[in-house]
């Protein structure tokens, strides 16, 4: 399964990604929440695995040395150079969202309801949002696209990543009631 010495390898970490998740899984069928974020499932804890599996990987294949650099390169902020694509990274999933919404509505179907919070929830939820997203996307942006990126295009790289992205969701949606319409 590994990809050789020092060679990310891709599978390893989507393997190891499924197997670490296991128990948030299982804690996700309590329906239990977070004491110090009540409208977040315990089982939302999980978002840390991809950000600690790539760092396992990383510094089983290369040591510290390797780790230090990876580290580097998370928090390297040269790429964003194009306004462009922050500016998609940042409002693709709130526009995703909306538009889901308003196509559920158009199709008379109930969408997830609107709830408003206190200014400081809204903000503690956000904070969580983001820091729980920066965790994922340092194991699958940051670990798992460069492996894959050497034999595969862009293009086919996004699709594996965005259905295994998708394949490790589902079970906590499911156990959020979502149903299979609201997943796909």
């Amino acid at each position: 399964m590994s990809a050789g010495r020092g060679t990310p390898s891709a599978w390893a970490f989507f393997g190891m990604v499924f197997v670490l998740s296991l128990p948030f899984y299982a804690m996700a069928a309590t329906k239990l929440a977070l004491p110090f974020a009540p409208s977040f499932p315990v089982s939302a804890v999980m978002v840390v695995v991809p950000l600690a599996v790539a760092f396992l990987l990383v510094f089983r294949q290369g040591g510290h040395l390797a780790t230090a650099r990876f580290l580097r390169l998370t928090t390297d902020t040269r790429c964003l150079r194009q306004t462009t694509w922050v500016l998609a990274a940042i409002f693709i999933m709130p526009i995703a969202f909306a538009l889901t919404a308003g196509a559920l509505r158009l199709l008379g179907k109930a969408g997830p309801a609107l709830q408003l919070a206190p200014s400081g929830t809204i903000l503690a939820g956000l904070v969580l949002i983001l820091l729980g997203a920066a965790c994922e996307e340092i194991g699958w942006q940051g670990y798992a696209w460069p492996g894959l990126k050497r034999r595969h295009s862009a293009l086919h790289v996004a699709l594996i990543i965005g259905a295994v992205w998708a394949l490790w969701h589902v079970i906590p949606f499911a156990f959020l009631g979502r149903g299979a319409g609201w997943i796909l």
